[in-house]
């Protein structure tokens, strides 16, 4: 006789919580903060006719909207306590007039808990900006992702709290400023730390429930990512005034880019030299380039491919055994001169960048021709690379560098950038820019290091498309090299793309 099957646990509701457990939190964050204490006090005098937390909470009636007693339910207590703990949360982050949403102000006399004043009486209004900047994303019910409000206290109070720095990003500039992945690591991040802070009990189902809140979350920042127009003009500042503008479109991180290659050492005024790394096709290349330009360095530029078998004399230089002459490397020149010097792939050969090692630290260098060289102060290395030099690693077969070659230099993580992506090819091909997207979504997460899906594979398939190639045809170009097994998961869980 086979065993009956247990039913499966049921999925714990925000009903089935202890009020007593969210008025506890509220008694903790409110501790040695009697402003924070005061404004919570009034929004439950106005709101239920209590004049103090504990009492309400303790109690079995309360004044309704009509002024009549009415009996004080667990979920009018719930729903109370969550309004109350979505404002604490927000002044904790500092976030300008957490309160507001809370019934009652401030006493007299009383300091405010905003960080910015909160006045007794309704404020002048103030005068509108000289150039005000339009929202990219037309917000709705309030929310600047369009997410509508919910029935459900505790999620709607996570909308709340993420909604001002999400609105902040409708003001910006563009996505050249948005880092999509830290976005979302900022949302998944929000979702766990307030499951903590309401006390919830992380079991596997409420575990699903706050995984479910963050996919949704998730999913409605891509879409509001994909809304923002490409940014086509990008703005350097320097204490406060504009030193450079960029006009076209730019990788999210270029304007970073261009802070460390710009940043000078203190001791001896020379700029710093940056060791850039990531996945492949991540648009580093094109990006150095337009950094020769925008620094005014485009005819001294000087880029080179390092290879396997090359040595450090391919790039400082070397004495022809034959002849007798000096060859000079592909740094002699920039380091002479001045000039924007870029060593790509410079964790392939073994020992290559560690024999730069004097020559990025002093102010002179002596090449193998016997010419001792000064510096010039504007002469400017970045090494490109996908690995950060500790040896083989994700798929990668590559040399490993010493610590103290990795001190002398100043390391960046180039991202894929999703805006740039989708603003490279027509938006007739946008579903196969996002199906693109979400092979590689996926496989960052159930395969990470394996396959690479890089933004190649979005313009060299979106150019065959617009050539009349075949969407069979572009699939199979698209899974070369991949294998089987791994084809037939991604089919799986991706579907195939349908244009």
């Amino acid at each position: 006789m086979s065993a009956v099957a247990e039913p499966p646990a049921a999925q714990k509701k925000l009903e089935d919580f202890d009020p007593t457990e969210f008025f506890k939190r509220i008694i903790e964050r409110t501790r040695g903060k009697p402003e924070w204490l005061e404004r919570v006090t009034a929004h439950v005098r106005l709101s239920t006719g209590h004049s103090t937390l504990p009492s309400f909470n303790s109690a079995s009636e309360m004044t309704g909207p009509d002024g009549t007693r009415v009996p004080l339910t667990r979920d009018t207590k719930r729903i109370l306590y969550c309004q109350i703990l979505k404002a604490l949360l927000m002044a904790e982050k500092g976030v300008h007039n957490a309160f507001s949403e809370l019934k009652g102000e401030t006493a007299a006399g009383q300091a405010s808990s905003d960080p910015a004043p909160v006045k007794a009486e309704p404020a002048a209004e103030e005068p509108p900006e000289t150039t005000p900047p339009p929202p990219l994303v037309k917000a709705t019910n309030g929310h600047a992702l369009g997410l509508p409000k919910s029935t459900n206290p505790l999620t709607q109070a996570l909308i709340n709290e993420l909604t001002p720095f999400l609105e902040g990003l409708t003001k910006s500039a563009g996505p050249a400023q948005i880092d999509e992945e830290q976005l979302r690591k900022m949302i998944r991040d929000s979702v766990r730390q307030f499951g903590a802070e309401t006390m919830l009990d992380l079991t596997a189902s409420n575990t699903k429930v706050m995984q479910k809140i963050e996919n949704t979350l998730c999913d409605r920042i891509d879409n509001f990512i994909k809304q923002i127009p490409p940014r086509d003009v990008l703005q350097i500042k320097q204490n406060g005034e504009v030193k450079l503008e960029i006009k076209g479109l730019v990788h999210k991180q270029f304007k970073t880019v261009h802070g460390f290659a710009t940043a000078r050492r203190f001791h001896d005024g020379f700029p710093v030299c940056l060791y850039a790394y990531g996945a492949p096709g991540g648009g580093k290349s094109r990006m150095f380039l337009t950094l020769a330009e925008a620094m005014g360095l485009t005819e001294r530029y000087f880029p080179y491919s390092c290879k396997d078998d090359d040595t450090t004399a391919k790039i400082i230089g070397y004495q022809n055994l034959a002849t007798g002459a000096f060859v000079p490397g592909i740094v002699y020149e920039p380091y002479k001169n001045g000039g924007l010097c870029v060593l790509s792939e410079v964790d392939l050969p073994a020992g290559i960048i560690t024999g730069l090692n004097n020559l990025i630290e002093g102010d002179r260098f002596t090449f193998p021709n016997g010419e001792t060289v000064k510096r010039h102060k504007d002469f400017y290395l970045i090494a490109d690379a996908n690995t950060i030099g500790l040896g083989a690693t994700a798929g990668f077969v590559r040399a490993k560098m010493d610590a103290a070659t990795r001190t002398r230099w100043a390391f960046l993580k180039i991202e894929y950038d999703l805006n740039l992506e989708r603003a490279l090819v027509p938006a007739k091909f946008k579903p196969w820019v996002d199906y693109v997207v979400k092979v590689r979504a996926f496989l960052e997460t159930s395969a990470p290091g394996t396959v690479y899906i890089t933004p190649r594979a979005v313009i060299n398939g979106a150019a065959l498309l617009a050539n009349g190639v075949d969407i069979v045809d572009v699939m199979e170009s698209f899974f070369t090299g991949i294998s089987l097994a791994t084809r037939n998961t991604i089919v799986s869980n991706c579907g195939i793309c349908t244009l």
